[in-house]
């Protein structure tokens, strides 16, 4: 073999070797990619969950006039602003993930933080107690951790695949090939959910 039949053989080779590593990537981020517009939905749906719960717990007569009135507002608030994204990169396309500005979405995330703060002050380790001696709040408070556990979970999950998206993006393969096309670069979605 001559030299110039190693030099394109070995061209091919480096070609094919990074075209197949860009393929890679890509498809890596991609997949990505929709796990975090999957996971921001499961995320949403528990997240109203939880505040439907919290205004069923408010009106359900076992708290305070003052801690009811106090949870139910909140609580209606955070439904209210569940129909904005909690993230303004619309990653994914879905209806409810496409609207909204940069306002919008804080707005959202701050009234879910502050549904966390009042669901705190009020649902003490000694209220816990004396409600969980009656079966119908007894209830309604495991629906309510239930929902705040998976929040929580949901959360975490999609903020994972924020910071795997976000370092496979930064490498230079995927800047120089444009491996992820014009999709937004995703946002962590940072509220209180303790």
């Amino acid at each position: 073999m001559t030299s110039w039949m190693w030099w394109v053989s070995g061209g091919v080779i480096l070609i094919v070797t990074v075209a197949t590593l860009a393929w890679t990537y890509g498809a890596r981020i991609d997949r990505l990619h929709r796990r975090i517009a999957s996971a921001r939905l499961r995320l949403d749906r528990h997240l109203v969950k939880r505040s439907a719960e919290a205004v069923r717990l408010a009106d359900s007569g076992a708290l305070t006039k003052e801690d009811s009135n106090a949870l139910r507002e909140v609580a209606t608030a955070a439904l209210s602003a569940a129909e904005f994204p909690l993230a303004e990169d619309s990653l994914g396309g879905f209806a409810r993930q496409g609207r909204g500005s940069a306002e919008d979405s804080a707005l959202r995330r701050h009234a879910e933080s502050s549904l966390s703060q009042v669901l705190r002050s009020t649902l003490t380790p000694e209220l816990r107690g004396e409600l969980e001696q009656s079966v119908l709040t007894h209830t309604q408070l495991d629906v309510l951790a239930s929902a705040t556990y998976r929040a929580r979970v949901a959360r975490n999950l999609h903020n994972q695949d924020v910071s795997n998206v976000r370092r496979l993006r930064a490498k230079p393969i995927a800047r120089v090939f444009h491996l992820s096309g014009r999709a937004p670069l995703p946002q962590y979605v940072d509220i209180d959910d303790q």
